[in-house]
């Protein structure tokens, strides 16, 4: 299946549903596609558990930021999947899975991300 039929042919919301946490895996598995056929679901998870991997370099850089004491957390706009990630390259090791859209049920932006960010910091302790 081409891209332009999978576009055409999926449901107008429930992989947005899913990234948000609002339907289960199950629900998406019914009505991914609008006319309702059903489709190897295990088959798309191994697939896409098999395309993570970390880029060269970037586990080293996790790494030195963490033995330096600089504290990272992860923003996504990823399904409950981001536990597959978690289980294939132990990003927990480095990270804090502290910002998905599928536990807060809503997508993050670009400004409801900054927001955030302001709301986490200590705004007083940041020097001109």
């Amino acid at each position: 299946m081409s891209m332009k039929e999978l576009l055409e042919s999926k449901h107008p919301t429930s992989w947005i549903e899913f990234e948000k946490g609002l339907i289960s895996e199950e629900e998406l598995t019914r009505k991914f596609f609008k006319d309702g056929r059903s489709f190897d679901m295990e088959g798309l998870k191994n697939c896409m558990r098999r395309g993570y991997s970390y880029l060269e370099g970037i586990e080293g850089l996790l790494k030195s930021l963490k033995e330096n004491g600089y504290e990272i957390h992860a923003f996504t706009n990823y399904p409950i999947w981001y536990q597959m990630i978690e289980d294939e390259l132990k990003l927990s090791n480095y990270l804090s899975w502290t910002f998905c859209s599928c536990i807060f049920g809503s997508f993050f932006t670009f400004t409801n991300f900054l927001s955030l960010n302001l709301c986490l910091i200590n705004i007083s302790s940041i020097k001109p």
